[in-house]
């Protein structure tokens, strides 16, 4: 994920390694630019096995990341933004689940115009597809949104991702999607 941290004004590029760095830049288009990896977490910190997917948002106080882990959790960790990037807690779950239904690839953001938050995460049935989950702050509970939580009747996946006519489909399944964001 590359994101833009405001109060920093730095750019912050993260990376799948365990346990999850960054690098930041204030010029992004320049490769030149960008520092070299810092790990996120203190040497020590307890994480799930196999932590993936590292997702941040932040809510004016604190930074969250969200990932999952290889065994049907999505977890959280935060730390101000005064300390971020470094100070984050230890991970918790932020929700159970089986791996079928929590398996990877998680995204949060802020619903605009309502104070709600909306992560989607991808889930393994007749293939990957995504489920939707709701939460009224970040470190709440969430909730699965009826309707876009089964194989069948999926936030996105095969039972509602269409091609234009014409054009030969390229998949049966979603995996590892993100939303456009305004």
């Amino acid at each position: 994920e590359v994101f833009y941290f405001t109060p920093q004004k730095k750019w912050y590029y993260t990376f799948q390694t365990q346990p999850p760095a960054y690098a930041t830049s204030d010029t992004p288009n320049d490769p030149t630019s960008w520092s070299a990896p810092q790990q996120f977490f203190e040497r020590g910190t307890p994480l799930p096995g196999l932590p993936i997917d590292f997702h941040f948002i932040g809510d004016g106080e604190y930074m969250y990341m969200f990932f999952t882990g290889d065994d049907g959790n999505f977890y959280r960790s935060r730390t101000t933004y005064a300390n971020f990037p470094k100070g984050f807690s230890n991970p918790v779950i932020a929700m159970h689940a089986n791996r079928n239904n929590v398996f990877e690839a998680g995204f949060t953001y802020k619903i605009k115009g309502v104070d709600k938050y909306l992560t989607c995460v991808e889930a393994l049935g007749a293939g990957r597809y995504y489920r939707a989950y709701v939460a009224d702050k970040l470190d709440g509970e969430w909730y699965p949104i009826q309707g876009f939580d089964t194989p069948d009747h999926p936030f996105a996946g095969r039972a509602n991702v269409t091609f234009e006519d014409g054009v030969t489909p390229w998949s049966n399944q979603v995996s590892h999607g993100e939303m456009f964001r305004e």
